[in-house]
């Protein structure tokens, strides 16, 4: 790792990040995060206000230059090249940060993990057990640091159910709905957009892997052509506990409730539409809040890559679950069109 020398503002001045071939709007979009800068000699180098923790970030695209012609805030961005290889070349990168869609992620992911740079990959890890299982084996044979953008798991409210639910007892249910009005995608389900953030946290919290998936469609409209529907999965680990989940584009504004019963307790994190998060414990009258310090979940997990960055480890367990989810979701896409339960192994 470079030495972390400071500029003015606690910035390292020898670090680097980097977003490659985006499908997002890039670093200067007015679309996208809201920029700062550091106030230093050319280059000037576009920083997101929402992570200060961030080294210096260099956006990287194929589709780059064409967004910033189009862009009144060009003068503030660095196109250092289309290619993380030719970039590496010239700059002295940390770490590359994927924002690209879930069928393109895998090939470029093995060539940056066999390039040895540390990665923040995108939800879900791909669209198919092997593209996955392939990432796995690469991580076991090169080595793997970074991060799969779970981005619930990092939040300190979802934290605190997993930190409850392990000191309260055994887990007897748990129930999550989520989703949105939108978004379609027209190269992969609701399924695949929506269910990877709960399937992901009923893996937490149970810590283990289920023996079958059952996934229906359970609500579906179509609007100009495009269908939106909202899935209803339903994960049975061993010993009879079941996840439930409702996630997907076809509610009529964006949802985030997620519950676990433990005997006769239940613990509830809420992601409202205003980003405003919360624990609860227990259901009614009864229920009280509990205080939680909180911290924007895309922040909690930038900053998690930039210390695992730092640290030189960490990522192997985040890659192994971000492929039980691959798994998973491969087999609810498997019942939805069997109308059956099917039986699944834990892959890794």
């Amino acid at each position: 790792m470079p030495v972390n020398r400071k500029r003015p503002g606690g910035f390292a001045a020898t670090s680097r990040s980097i977003r490659l071939n985006s499908n997002k709007p890039s670093a200067g979009c007015p679309r996208s995060l809201p920029l700062r800068e550091l106030r230093q000699p050319p280059p000037r180098i576009a920083l997101p206000a929402s992570a200060p923790s961030l080294p210096p970030y260099f956006p990287i695209s194929s589709r780059l230059g064409r967004r910033l012609r189009r862009c009144a805030c060009r003068p503030r961005c660095i196109c250092a090249s289309d290619d993380w290889r030719t970039a590496a070349s010239q700059i002295d990168l940390d770490g590359i940060l994927l924002a690209l869609k879930p069928d393109h992620q895998p090939k470029i992911a093995e060539q940056v993990m066999k390039g040895g740079l540390p990665l923040f990959l995108e939800k879900p890890l791909a669209l198919d057990n092997e593209s996955a299982n392939r990432l796995m084996q690469v991580a076991r044979m090169q080595g793997f640091v970074g991060v799969v953008d779970h981005l619930h798991l990092f939040a300190p409210e979802f934290q605190e159910i997993v930190r409850q639910g392990r000191t309260r007892g055994a887990v007897r249910a748990i129930t999550s709905v989520s989703g949105n009005c939108g978004p379609y995608r027209g190269s992969w389900s609701a399924c695949w957009d929506w269910a990877p953030h709960d399937v992901a946290m009923a893996l937490a919290v149970m810590d283990s892997f289920p023996v079958s998936v059952l996934a229906r469609v359970v609500a579906r409209r179509r609007d100009e052509g495009q269908i939106f529907e909202n899935i209803g999965l339903t994960l049975t680990f061993s010993g009879g506990t079941t996840a439930n989940i409702v996630t997907g584009n076809a509610f009529d504004g964006r949802r985030r409730e997620f519950s676990v019963v433990i005997d006769d307790l239940t613990l509830s994190y809420f992601d409202d539409p205003d980003n405003k998060r919360s624990v609860v414990i227990g259901r009614g009258d009864g229920a009280q809040l509990v205080p939680v310090e909180t911290f924007p979940p895309l922040k909690a997990a930038l900053n998690e890559f930039v210390a695992r960055i730092r640290q030189g480890t960490g990522g192997e367990t985040d890659l192994a679950l971000g492929v039980n989810v691959v798994w998973i979701i491969s087999a609810a896409e498997r019942s939805m069109h069997s109308g059956v339960a099917v039986p699944i192994e834990p892959p890794v």
